[in-house]
This record gives structure tokens, C-alpha cells and sequence, in this order.
């Protein structure tokens, strides 16, 4: 199943056959604990299908395909043996779709006429990217980290083991004995060396490996500021640190030795790294949003948020996502409608507001309820 993306949101907003279905709920990765997933899925169906009797009864009929669909993962016992720590699952008359994500899920069933999309915007904040840097002495990794999936990313001419040092020093070497002048009489040059090595000349020689192991990042990044989290010994992790790479590198890092680590797993290590990295950033984020209210860079008001995002003109937007803003927007009429209780014509209008910000390129935080008050929504504008 393809990775959930703003386009999957906008798929899920813009979709309009109803009643529409979202089930979240946590999942084991591996393990025992692999066999609750499905019973969870199955109570969960259960669940929903009570709802649509209570509210949609004249149309249950239209999704016998898609509880079909998920009945079917529910008796698949080889599908549950490869998650990640959430599953969700959407249903509508004529869709179906279900992904895996690396954040944990609380078990919830929705039923209504509009996807429930928000116990995933922790997956869309800006510093939810990241890069992971995994450094051995016998392999050389780097990564793009987003949303939970993680893919290799390829550095032109990036040192991939400390054997290509040693095979460029042999080189270097030959070239010497080639170009050196010769000691009268012997036939050999005039300076030699050891081919075994002492603690300080090892020292030096993984030094000068990592040293261009940070060189080819850097020149690789150039500009680009995301974040940089190395997966390293501690030993690696102070020589990466010695040479005061010119990234974005973490504070904080994965202290193990990432030669036997697939993508995966590296992944799984980085999580509470991230999401502490997250929480710090997000309270910076919210510190600049309350120094600037009252300047005219700051909304916070549903009225204002949804037209400026769709223009584009949002630059960072703040939503609670256990505050749902119920209402209308006539685009053609600008008007824009809020109700304490959501009518069988609204939709949750902060979950339009997220993906018109994501859609134009700002950035999206999810915070806790109370954090930004009065209301449940505030933005930052671009201009």
C-alpha cells in the first residue's frame, strides 16, 4: 500500500459517495502480540456496522464490497506479520484504502459523511522530515526519513566503507613509488612505511574516513537545513561530531553500531529521538506564534485560515486535532459557515485548512488542546 501523503487527504476530502468510514488502531510489528491486530480490525467493522444500521440504514447495502474487502485482511494472517506501529483503514461505497504508519494509533471508530483524517496530521509536520546518516567502519548509509517510511538516498561518490580509503591510500602510495626519486645504489625511494598500524595511526585513519564520509554529506546538502540524525558507535559519533559538520546534525543520536541494520529497523531506533526533537521544535514554533500576535502576521479564526490557505498565503498553520471546526464553505460566495454541531452539509474545515497548506507548501503542527486559545485553529502568514 502506497505511503499516506497530502494526496491521499485530498482523495479522502474531495471523495463524495457517503457514509464514509475511518477506523484507526494500533498494531504489533512483530511478535506474539501480531495475533490482537486482526481482532481489533474485526471489532472495529463490528462497530461501524452498528453505526450505519443506527444512522445510515438505507445505505449499508452499497458497502457490502468494502466490509467484504476488510473481512478478508481480517483473515489474512500473513498480512499482519509485516506492520508498522498504526493501522487505519477508510471505507466508502466504491473505496477502499488502508495504510501502515509508523506512529501509534488509538483504537477509534468514526462513521459520518466526511473521512476522520486527524489522528494522522502528526504524520505532516515539516519537522516530521528528517535524514538518517548510518555510519559504520564497514558500510555507509544515508537516508530520507518522512511520515514513517524511510528510503535510501544515493550520494554521488559518498565513501561507502573505510576499504575505499585504504584502496585510494594504496593508490596514492603507488603513485609515490612511481614519482619519488630513488636512494643512490638501492633501487627503492627514499621514505617507507609500515603495513601494519599502531592505536594512533588507526585513530587517524578512521578519522579521515569519517572526515570525507561528512564532506560528501555536506556537499551533498549544500543548503538544505532538515535535520540530520547519525546511527553510529559512540566512537564514530565523536569523530562525526569533531569535525563539525557544516548540516543540520542532532544533538541526540542512535548509538549502535547500524552495519547490520536494515532500513527498518534503523527507522524503529530513531522514534523517540524524533519525536522528542518534534515536541522541542513545535514549542519554539508556538513560542514565535505568541510573539507575534497582535502584528498582523497571525489569524486565528476558521473565517480568516481556510480562504488564506487556499491562496497559499499560509506559512505555518496550528490546529488541536481532538477539536473538530464543523462547517461550510461556499467557494464560489466566499461564505463560510461554522456550527457548534456539525449538519448533514458540513465537513471538519480544519482538516480542508490542513491540506491546502500542505498543498501550497507551509508547514502543519498538531498541538494539544489549549495551547492556542481562544479557538482551535492559528496560522502564521506568509505575507
Amino acid at each position: 500500500m502506497n505511503a499516506f501523503n497530502p494526496a491521499s487527504i485530498k482523495e479522502l476530502l474531495e471523495y463524495e459517495n457517503k457514509p464514509c468510514v475511518s477506523l484507526y488502531m494500533p498494531a504489533a510489528e512483530k511478535g506474539t502480540d501480531t495475533r490482537q491486530s486482526p481482532v481489533r480490525l474485526k471489532n472495529l467493522l463490528a462497530q461501524a456496522q452498528e453505526q450505519l444500521i443506527v444512522n445510515y440504514a438505507d445505505q449499508q447495502k452499497n458497502m457490502a464490497d468494502e466490509f467484504s474487502q476488510a473481512h478478508g485482511l481480517v483473515d489474512n494472517s500473513l498480512f499482519w506479520l509485516h506492520q508498522k506501529k498504526g493501522f487505519v483503514l477508510f471505507m466508502a461505497p466504491g473505496l477502499f484504502r488502508y495504510y501502515r504508519v509508523h506512529i501509534p494509533l488509538k483504537i477509534r471508530c468514526t462513521v459520518g459523511n466526511a473521512f476522520n483524517i486527524k489522528p494522522l496530521l502528526a504524520l505532516f509536520t515539516q519537522k516530521d522530515r528528517y535524514y538518517i546518516l548510518a555510519l559504520s567502519q564497514k558500510s555507509v548509509r544515508f537516508y530520507e526519513a518522512a511520515a514513517g517510511d524511510i528510503a535510501e538516498r544515493e550520494i554521488p561518490g559518498l565513501m561507502r566503507s573505510i576499504e575505499e580509503l585504504q584502496k585510494y591510500e594504496v593508490r596514492e602510495k603507488q603513485l609515490q613509488l612511481y614519482v619519488m626519486p630513488t636512494v643512490p645504489g638501492t633501487g627503492v625511494v627514499g621514505h617507507g612505511h609500515a603495513t601494519d598500524m599502531d592505536g594512533k595511526e588507526i585513530k587517524k585513519h578512521v578519522s579521515e574516513f569519517v572526515k570525507n564520509v561528512v564532506s560528501d554529506v555536506e556537499n551533498y546538502l549544500q543548503a538544505d537545513r532538515t535535520p540530520v540524525l547519525l546511527c553510529a558507535e559512540p566512537f564514530m559519533h565523536y569523530l562525526v561530531t569533531e569535525h563539525k559538520p557544516g548540516f543540520e546534525l542532532m544533538k541526540e543520536a542512535v548509538l549502535v553500531n547500524p552495519t547490520h541494520l536494515d532500513a527498518e529497523q534503523i527507522l524503529q531506533r530513531s522514534g523517540d529521538i524524533i519525536q522528542k526533537n518534534l515536541a522541542d521544535r513545535t514549542r519554539t514554533t508556538l513560542d514565535r506564534l505568541a510573539a507575534l500576535m497582535d502584528t498582523g502576521w497571525t489569524i486565528q479564526n476558521a473565517e480568516e485560515i481556510i480562504p488564506r490557505a487556499e491562496e497559499g498565503r499560509i506559512e505555518t498553520l496550528f490546529i488541536d486535532p481532538d477539536q473538530p471546526v464543523w462547517g461550510f464553505w461556499n467557494r464560489d460566495g466566499g461564505l463560510i459557515q461554522i456550527h457548534e454541531q456539525p449538519l448533514d452539509t458540513d465537513q471538519d474545515l480544519s482538516d480542508l485548512a490542513v491540506l491546502q497548506t500542505l498543498l501550497h507548501g507551509g508547514q502543519v503542527y498538531a498541538v494539544p488542546t489549549g495551547a492556542i486559545r481562544p479557538g482551535s485553529m492559528a496560522a502564521i502568514l506568509r505575507y
